[in-house]
């Protein structure tokens, strides 16, 4: 009897168990492909991570540092100063307290032999006790390095209290020679404390090292035994080598403070610290994250082959029974394997849609109602437009459909709409179904819900970028801005600000009513320091109480930089300084503000900051409730503007000024009018002339009480000299600035001022200057021409040396053009002033307008203005302005 094969003889058996064999080796290839690309992913996902966690350490790890170091020069310049007697130690605690909860605030300064001469908190019977210094890594390295420069040690157990600690310190120079050195007690647990929270995985760390390299700080904390040793393995094991490396990755290396551990290092030294900083991604974190897809693909792949072989053997046992009968068989049961095939994919994790050719749902699966919520009854005869968000452009959805068109498929990040109205992101694919004419049946959407996977991206973001507390940018982003603004300043040549602000007595909220409370203050600063700035302007959070303001396109004229610095400076000390209510706690607090400008280019960011820092430090020391330049000489200037604008507004209030008269006379040197022009009598400086003070009356709003002022005591003056016979021809012209022409009730101010003097309207004149008339130019004519009905004359001031426009220059209802000084002086020998001034006089005769030269000094200038038809002068060959009793004594010597 002939023994019955498994294996089959005729060639389409064996195509099927070739076929059989294919789609398994398929399948298992996929699933290895599909598991690698998982792999990798995550793999680059944990890179990206560990490189956005080192980017945040490093910006901690130097403003923890930063802060240190400004301690320290501040205390060692006062120690130079005051040695270490009790002014300077009262000093050591009081600059303490606005970073008690950075560091322990323990200062030890050691003598160039070793010993310790001074501890905070230490009594001078107990130095002793801790026996010469001069083995440790800090006197050794400034010995061996001298000037001035700082050092970072290894953390190691405290010789007296057995705690770990580590060091940040400073030589002391003398005559620039090593002369000891000051230090900073610093604990490790400030370094990584804050990133306890952050999970990398649980064989994953965090390390800070010394360049030797010793280990400063890590997370998880290493073996006590390992802290003060210097880890040699780290070079010659590994090939990291801290010294000459400033940065850069190590894959797959062991730990010295592990064994059978296998990391990816990551690591960067900090710019102005000798310190590096390192983030090791353990590869068995890696490995506990795939294990379920490893799990999950390697069950799918027994699955799947089991099917295949059980359906193989079905079909190789009909095959048997009968050959007609087989193939029907097979098939048919090919056509079931294709549908259970179908159905188990359509059923998956993702949602899935089908639609016919015109694009009408006619399916859709568990996962498509689970995340958009709407149920096969919803949604079948509808189109996908109903779960369109209105995000996406017209635009958007004709390139799709051109890819579906064009390729038969299309994949991408789309945002739409759940039935409850709630929009999300999904991962959509589609893919169009053709038949055997090439034309297509259906279309197959699948998609997954990415929401969290955004959400997670964007919580990254913020931790790296953004302050936790408040919202607002922090160190890190603070220097990426602040580097663009600078290079946005050199090529502007516009300056910008730095402003250093730390709030007031801060310590006393959290100590009397908890850090509640305290947050809830920096939280309200917060928000009235955005409310201060201007679109474009950065406010960020240093961290504690302390913020930054940064200021852009500012003027690229430095005095003016200054004054929009100053500006800014005082509305945010008065926003601050406003009450607070923290929890139906009433409260007050003031800030003191540290400036400092850029725009050159030639500081660093970190040098700003620490300028910015100074300041503020000398604005604390003021008084607090105070800002300060870091540069003296603006400085100088800010006080010395503040000083002369309020002795301007005492003026104001005390009327201290003075109105002087310089005469303007015809061809035959007779005096038929003059310029009222203000002075102002300072009781301490004396006479102050107007170039000293109108423009900053301009800026401050004074120009507006002192040109009502003159305007009331020239038209008194008018109505004096009515009375007088000799004097009742004379005009009086006064000056009057664009503020004072902008005012609504301008026209009505000089009506009342005449009805009260009882002055003539008609030998008053108003003088303007043509920046005056730009702007709101319409406005400024119609008020022109209702004081011409009055009889109020108009002139036309320093004509030529602005935008001179005939456009409106026809339209303004003047009656003289003044020919400006800067024009006369050098008529006689500048060809081009020469021709302005002819120019000038030749228009005012076309327009039918006087004119009047101011400036005239010399008798030449006289007669080279006379010989053009120029017959009115203003200027020092007749007088200079003179005071009243003065200008009235010299009226008959004119024309003499």
């Amino acid at each position: 009897m002939k023994r019955a094969s498994f294996f089959p003889s005729d060639r389409r058996s064996l195509k099927l168990m070739l076929v059989a064999l294919l789609l398994v080796v398929v399948f298992a290839l996929g699933s290895l492909a599909i598991y690698q690309r998982l792999q990798n992913e995550r793999l680059s996902a944990k890179r990206d991570e560990a490189l956005r966690l080192l980017a945040s350490v490093e910006a901690n790890t130097t403003r923890l540092f930063d802060y240190a170091d400004s301690y320290l020069r501040a205390i060692r310049a006062y120690h130079q100063d005051y040695g270490s007697g009790e002014k300077w130690q009262h000093f050591v605690h009081e600059i303490a307290a606005p970073h008690a909860d950075l560091f322990s605030g323990v200062v030890t300064i050691v003598d160039r032999e070793g010993w310790v001469v001074y501890q905070s908190e230490t009594s001078q019977e107990k130095l002793r006790a801790y026996g010469k210094m001069s083995d440790l890594d800090h006197f050794q390295y400034f010995l061996k390095h001298p000037g001035d420069s700082v050092f970072v040690g290894a953390t190691r157990a405290g010789r007296m209290t057995g705690k770990l600690q580590y060091r940040i310190a400073r030589p002391l120079l003398k005559n620039g020679a090593f002369d000891g050195f000051i230090a900073l007690t610093l604990i490790p647990e400030q370094l990584t404390d804050v990133y306890r929270s952050l999970k990398l995985g649980q064989h994953s760390t965090l390390t800070m090292m010394t360049l030797e390299p010793k280990l400063i700080a890590r997370q998880p904390p290493a073996p006590a035994e390992m802290y003060g040793q210097r880890i040699t393995r780290l070079k010659e094991s590994y090939g990291i080598d801290l010294e000459n490396q400033r940065e850069g990755v190590a894959l797959g290396i062991g730990s010295p403070f592990e064994r059978n551990s296998r990391r990816d290092i990551y690591f960067r030294t900090l710019d102005d610290y000798p310190v590096v900083v390192m983030v090791g991604i353990d590869t068995r974190d890696l490995d506990a994250e795939m294990l379920d897809t490893r799990y999950s693909l390697s069950w799918l792949a027994l699955l799947f082959t089991l099917s295949v072989l059980t359906v193989l053997v079905l079909l190789l046992r009909q095959q048997r029974q009968n050959q007609w009968l087989a193939a029907a068989l097979k098939s048919r049961e090919a056509a079931e394997q294709e549908l259970r095939i179908a159905a188990t994919a359509f059923e998956s994790q993702e949602g899935m849609l089908i639609t016919d050719a015109h694009g009408v749902i006619i399916r859709v699966n568990q996962a498509f109602t689970e995340t958009t919520g709407y149920a096969p009854e919803d949604i079948l005869g509808q189109t996908p437009r109903v779960l369109k968000s209105g995000r996406h452009s017209a635009s958007f959805y004709k390139e799709m459909w051109a890819s579906l068109k064009t390729n038969g498929s299309w994949q991408g990040e789309v945002w739409d709409r759940r039935k409850n109205g709630e929009e999300y992101p999904k991962w959509l694919t589609i893919s169009a179904v053709k038949d055997d004419n090439d034309q297509v049946t259906n279309y197959v959407g699948t998609h997954f819900d990415i929401s969290e996977r955004i959400k997670a991206e964007e919580k990254i973001q913020e931790l790296a970028f953004f302050d936790q507390l408040t919202g607002l940018p922090n160190r890190t982003l603070l220097l990426d801005r602040l580097k663009q603004a600078i290079s946005e300043s050199v090529r502007s040549h516009r300056h910008g600000a730095l402003l250093f602000i730390d709030l007031d007595h801060f310590k006393t909220l959290n100590d009397s009513f908890g850090h509640d409370r305290g947050d809830l203050l920096l939280q309200e600063v917060a928000k009235r320091l955005q409310a201060s700035l201007r679109e474009g302007d950065t406010a960020a959070r240093l961290g504690g109480d302390e913020f930054v303001v940064m200021l852009k396109d500012l003027s690229d004229h430095l005095d003016e930089a200054v004054a929009q610095a100053e500006f800014v400076g005082a509305k945010v000390s008065a926003a601050l300084s406003e009450v607070y209510w923290l929890d139906k706690l009433e409260f007050h607090s003031t800030a003191s503000i540290g400036i400092t400008l850029f725009g050159e280019g030639r500081e660093s960011r970190e040098d700003l900051l620490k300028q910015a820092d100074l300041a503020m430090y000398q604005a604390k020391t003021a008084g607090r409730n105070a800002f300060r330049f870091f540069d003296p000489e603006m400085q100088a200037w800010v006080t010395a503007r503040a000083s002369l604008e309020n002795d301007l507004r005492k003026a104001v209030r005390e009327t201290q000024f003075l109105l002087y008269y310089q005469p303007q006379v015809d061809a035959d040197g007779q005096c038929i009018g003059a310029e009222a022009l203000v002075r102002w009598q300072h009781p301490l400086r004396g006479l102050v002339f107007p170039d000293e003070f109108i423009s900053l009356a301009e800026e401050s709003g004074l120009i507006l009480p002192i040109g009502q002022w003159v305007l009331e005591a020239a038209c008194r003056q008018l109505a004096i000299w009515a009375g007088q016979p000799d004097k009742a021809p004379l005009t009086l012209a006064v000056n009057v600035s664009g503020t004072q022409l902008r005012q609504k009730d301008f026209v009505a101010q000089v009506a009342a001022c005449l009805e009260r003097t009882g002055a003539d309207p008609g030998k008053l004149q108003l003088e303007l200057t043509e920046s005056h008339l730009l702007t709101e130019i319409e406005d400024s004519i119609g008020k022109m021409r209702a004081l011409r009905d009055m009889g109020i004359g108009f002139a036309l001031d320093d004509f030529g040396t602005g935008y001179s426009s005939l456009s409106y220059l026809k339209r303004l209802p003047l009656e003289k053009l003044k020919i400006d000084r800067s024009f006369v002086r050098d008529v006689l020998t500048d060809p081009n002033d020469a021709a302005i001034a002819k120019t000038i006089v030749a228009l005012a005769g076309t327009l039918g307008l006087k004119v009047i030269a101011e400036g005239v000094e010399t008798l030449e200038q006289r007669d080279f203005l006379a010989n053009n038809a120029c017959f009115c002068y203003q200027g020092f060959l007749y007088s200079p302005p003179l005071p009243l009793e003065e200008f009235e004594a010299y009226l008959p010597t004119l024309g003499r």
